[in-house]
């Protein structure tokens, strides 16, 4: 009789939907234990300085910065917006009473700024709460809206993807900064559906607010072009220039025309801080330990431009009829835009949950069918959540966690790579979906 229960529960184990929701169990703990440290931090009035100051230096995250600027976007001072003496002064203001070290400048696009007035109006606690929760719930709702609309997934395994997301360091990273990743996510899985289901009114709205992290724009519109899928990229174009006249309206025409080489001369200056090459888990990373910052930054492009090269071919081989092809294709592009460009910080990496959405087997039964390396790259997604926050606990003061983030992205695109030619070289390609994006 005890055989037999023992039997029975190591069967119900194995069975797919209990497997599921213990994953959801994990993936809850960590989220819960990831909030609980956020609230600590904001107790401790350290979400100021993130969680590592290296004394006697201030670490400053992204929201205190955002808040800052949309103070100044709502100010007198709003035509001195990109002037660093003025970014500054509003900056301490909100830190007071500690004091940066070392002149912080940001550079974002003009009309990011624009778009933070409304939480400047908040008491600054109140408006990282609220800033924080729409990312959780914007990004996440984009990625349900790709998993049940375009994968056609239950709702059991839309919350495990959407969970195990929001339980990965890079989700972490993105709230304890104040970054924006979660918002782009969620815009690059609207555009992705969209232009999926031929709405591309729709889809060319969330690619213009795509431009907020310029570097990924090139590789995420090889889809768009691969199709001819026009209506969508001059959507995009209006849409981008409505934004701009927007924030040439609030802070002055002269702050929008000069910012190609504001972004510039920030990008590839040490005057002041916000920028850390070594921090980034990308190959400028690799050029910034090797090289000079002056060396630095052309090898970044120049890698960047030989690797969207590669993507543009990629797409020129990708057939129109063949969904699945699409969304693997998808995946490659993501995983590869991470790794070549000259500016991916580790809650960046928060965009490998929309290819974790678009290409994850449903079922045991189709893990089964992939192929070998197909199956890797499946396994490596799913023990992510857990994995990348056993790199975070490594952080020493030396940037150790960003070298394994690194090479856990090269690993990623290297897998994904070699799934993407295991399955459509031309021997034994999937049989195309009747979903087709262009028709």
């Amino acid at each position: 009789m005890q055989t037999n229960t023992i039997a029975s529960m190591i069967g119900r184990i194995k069975d797919t939907r209990v497997t599921m929701w213990l994953f959801c169990l994990v993936c809850i703990s960590l989220i819960a234990l990831s909030w609980v440290a956020l609230a600590q931090l904001e107790k401790s009035g350290d979400i100021y300085s993130s969680r590592r100051p290296y004394p006697p230096y201030l670490y400053i995250g992204d929201f205190p910065q955002f808040y800052s600027l949309g103070q100044i976007a709502a100010s007198s001072d709003r035509f001195q917006i990109y002037d660093p003496a003025t970014q500054d002064r509003y900056l301490n203001a909100i830190l007071s009473p500690n004091h940066t070290t070392k002149m912080y400048y940001n550079f974002n696009l003009p009309w990011l700024f624009v778009l933070m007035i409304p939480f400047s109006w908040l008491p600054f606690r109140l408006s990282y709460l609220v800033f924080c929760i729409l990312c959780v719930v914007f990004g996440s709702t984009g990625l349900a809206l790709v998993a049940k609309k375009i994968r056609s997934m239950t709702w059991l395994q839309t919350a495990c993807l959407v969970l195990a997301a929001n339980a990965s360091v890079p989700a972490w990273l993105a709230l304890e900064h104040g970054n924006t990743s979660y918002y782009l996510v969620g815009y690059a899985s609207i555009y992705f559906w969209a232009m999926t289901k031929r709405r591309d009114f729709i889809a060319g709205i969330a690619f213009a607010f795509l431009f907020q992290k310029p570097q990924y724009v090139l590789p995420l519109a090889f889809p768009a072009l691969r199709f001819g899928r026009w209506k969508l990229l001059f959507t995009a174009a209006f849409c981008e220039l409505a934004l701009l006249a927007l924030a040439a309206f609030v802070i002055g025409p002269a702050n929008v025309i000069s910012y190609p080489f504001t972004l510039f001369q920030h990008d590839t200056t040490q005057d002041y801080d916000g920028c850390y090459p070594l921090q980034m888990v990308s190959v400028r990373a690799i050029y910034a330990a090797v090289f000079s910052e002056a060396a630095c930054m052309p090898l970044s492009w120049g890698t960047f431009f030989v690797g969207a090269g590669c993507l543009g071919y990629l797409w020129m081989k990708v057939k129109p009829d063949n969904e699945i092809q699409i969304r693997w294709a998808m995946a490659v592009t993501i995983s590869a835009m991470l790794v070549m460009s000259p500016h991916t910080y580790p809650y960046d990496l928060l965009y490998l949950a929309l290819a974790a959405a678009l290409t994850l087997p449903k079922s045991m039964s189709e893990f089964k069918l992939q192929p070998i390396f197909a199956k890797l790259w499946t396994t490596m997604l799913i023990v992510s959540p857990v994995a990348t926050w056993g790199f975070y606990l490594t952080e020493n003061g030396m940037g150790f966690q960003h070298k394994l983030l690194s090479i856990f992205s090269v690993c990623l695109l290297v897998t994904v790579a070699a799934a993407y030619r295991q399955q459509f070289s031309g021997r034994g390609t999937p049989r195309a979906s009747t979903v087709s994006p262009t028709t």
